[in-house]
């Protein structure tokens, strides 16, 4: 009798678990209240969609010179240019043609769905506590910045989902999601680049192949003067130092003297380059040093890129410095934004948050070695 009785109380769930339940949930619902379709604000979705209506209409998709006749217009409110490579005008040439409104909110819940499918997918093959780890998946400050800004994450957090999927047993669909996100986003470059030096070279391969095709379809399409006007964008663009920006070398940057963290970084991707051809991991394991190393020494890597951490996350089991990073990046993206907006030359403070996330990612990656 006493043994029986004993037995419901051994698998009872410990408190803290329910205490990470109810905190993940609240910054979930947070997330969401503040993250939801408002009317007038369209933000960098709008910026995409002013870049494909300036092209549609002959003018620099880069420039500025639609703006006040946009927002006028379609009375919204925008913010940063759109900063994207000039693959992304013909897209959001396409996207221009529909109401700038009704296309942000077909934007938001297709963003939004696509992350409930990553995140259950990769929970559902994944180690550890399936309750937390779904909520903690959304729960993430990138993932509700993302959405509130209307950004492009949550395809590109598919795409490495699907990626990761396909890395050992076709790896051809590997490097066509790779090269995709790289065609996006060129300093993922890094991504193949690592797997070819660790012997991975169909996925590599093939990801640069559709780099490669995928970039030079604008050129086709716009001509070459596309790729000077977005070049000429990106070097204007002055956001480095804001608090969403994940980057630890542009951290790193706010106090150290000029250069050091980026010569430290390059010694960095070297030092992963030869660890790997010396190692010769697997594939997974490769993309997960490659995508920390992106994310972490990139001079801009907003929020929104800690989305395309996940399958790193989601198929490791947690130990301090991986629980302290995930936890770490649950804080609400859209806080560290109006802290930097206050306090623009805060370091030490809440700026330093995501930074030490990626940071402790990358000691527990490091720390525990290929699978």
């Amino acid at each position: 009798m006493t043994t029986r009785m004993s037995q419901p109380s051994s698998k009872r769930t410990p408190w803290y678990v329910w205490l990470a339940a109810s905190v993940l949930s609240f910054a979930m619902t947070f997330g969401f209240l503040g993250a939801r379709p408002r009317d007038g604000n369209l933000w960098d979705f709008g910026s995409f969609i002013l870049s494909g209506y300036a092209a549609s209409r002959g003018f620099n998709p880069y420039g500025s010179e639609l703006l006040a006749q946009f927002a006028s217009q379609f009375r919204v409110t925008l913010t940063a240019p759109n900063l994207n490579p000039p693959l992304s005008v013909p897209v959001f040439e396409l996207l221009s043609k529909l109401d700038p409104l009704t296309a942000f909110r077909v934007w938001w819940w297709l963003s939004l769905g696509l992350q409930v499918a990553c995140v259950a997918w990769l929970v559902h093959r994944g180690p550890g506590r399936r309750l937390l780890r779904g909520l903690w998946g959304m729960s993430l400050g990138g993932l509700w910045m993302n959405l509130a800004l209307g950004q492009i994450y949550a395809p590109l957090a598919s795409l490495v989902v699907v990626a990761y999927r396909f890395l050992e047993s076709r790896p051809v669909v590997a490097g066509v999601c790779a090269g995709l996100v790289a065609a996006w986003k060129p300093h993922f470059l890094l991504w193949p680049a690592l797997l070819f030096v660790a012997g991975h070279k169909d996925v590599a391969w093939t990801a640069g192949l559709v780099f490669v095709v995928a970039s030079a379809a604008p050129v086709v399409t716009h001509g070459q003067h596309i790729y000077q006007e977005w070049l000429a964008a990106v070097t204007e663009y002055q956001g480095m130092h804001v608090a969403t920006n994940v980057s630890l070398t542009a951290w790193l940057s706010g106090f150290l003297p000029e250069g050091i963290p980026w010569v430290v970084g390059s010694v960095a991707i070297a030092g992963c380059a030869a660890y790997l051809f010396k190692q010769r991991p697997s594939a997974p394991f490769c993309s997960d040093v490659a995508l920390v190393m992106v994310v972490t020494l990139s001079p801009i890597s907003w929020a929104g890129y800690t989305l395309l951490l996940l399958p790193i996350f989601l198929r490791r089991v947690w130990c301090p410095p991986l629980t302290l990073s995930a936890a770490l990046l649950v804080f609400p993206a859209n806080l560290l934004w109006e802290w930097s907006s206050t306090h623009p030359h805060d370091i030490f403070g809440p700026r330093m948050l995501y930074p030490l996330a990626v940071l402790f990612l990358a000691v527990d990656l490091f720390r525990h070695g290929p699978e």
